[in-house]
């Protein structure tokens, strides 16, 4: 059961508490103004317990040590909370530079500043990404079927994205096909990649990477995960637990010592 059915179970339950005390008020009809006075102490007694149970439980749901933070690309916004709260090193492991530039720009850009603003701070920042090779054919799979491309093209979030990136390209003219965004999207990682190793130290593997990671000072975390088998929607999760922060260190390493 989640935080938020709990919540509302304590809710539920305190309304019945309160139901009946006010039925055996009216019931006692002899006695109804001290009943009254007694109702209406009792019920304040039942919101202010009521208020610490919720704020209670709300400071236990803030203290999981793992917790859901949302969907791609929603999650790109706490990943980059996550980086500015970074002291001494960050470790990364994506699956691409430009994380969420095509997708939702607006949250890259918070993102790529996170990495920039640390790294002038004297943060040391660890990059390990695919080939862009391996990234274009990731991405040639994703819209293998032509059907796919016509849905994700039509949706109109995705075409606010499509027209923020020729902008950002400085594009003369739409991006209409397939082939025009595998163009475009590439030309935006290169780009990306250029500027990540302006800040970080980047490393290139030939292997995509099914786990995803951001560690800061290796004490908190956040990961990404697929929604479910063969989707490319992925989920994150923010961590303190840390034996979980030690294994997605371990994680990374291994992704380190890949070729």
């Amino acid at each position: 059961m989640s935080i938020a059915d709990i919540l509302g179970l304590v809710g539920v339950i305190f309304a019945l508490v309160g139901i009946v005390l006010s039925y055996l008020a009216i019931r006692d009809g002899t006695r109804l103004k001290n009943s009254s006075e007694r109702l209406a102490e009792n019920t304040a007694k039942l919101l202010d317990t009521t208020g610490s149970v919720l704020n209670r439980l709300s400071e236990v749901d803030r203290r999981l040590s793992t917790r859901p933070v949302g969907p791609f690309p929603e999650h790109v916004s706490a990943i980059s909370k996550l980086l500015c709260s970074a002291q001494q090193e960050i470790l990364i492991a994506c699956q691409a530079a430009g994380y969420a530039a095509t997708s939702a720009p607006a949250l890259y850009t918070e993102y790529e500043h996170a990495i920039r603003q640390r790294a002038l701070a004297g943060v040391q920042t660890k990059v390990i990404i695919p080939t862009a090779a391996q990234m274009d054919l990731l991405r040639r799979e994703q819209f293998a079927d032509r059907h796919q491309w016509e849905i994700w093209s039509g949706d109109p979030r995705h075409q606010q994205s499509l027209r923020s990136l020729e902008r950002r390209l400085g594009l003369h003219r739409s991006i209409a096909s397939l082939s025009d965004y595998l163009g475009a999207v590439n030309e935006e990682e290169l780009r990306a990649r250029r500027e990540l190793a302006r800040f970080s130290d980047v490393k290139e593997v030939s292997v995509l990477m099914p786990l995803q990671m951001w560690v800061a000072d290796s004490k908190s975390a956040m990961f990404s995960v697929k929604s479910s088998f063969g989707s490319v929607v992925s989920t994150a999760f923010e961590t303190v637990d840390s034996s979980l922060v030690d294994a997605l260190i371990s994680t990374w390493r291994f992704y380190d010592s890949l070729k």
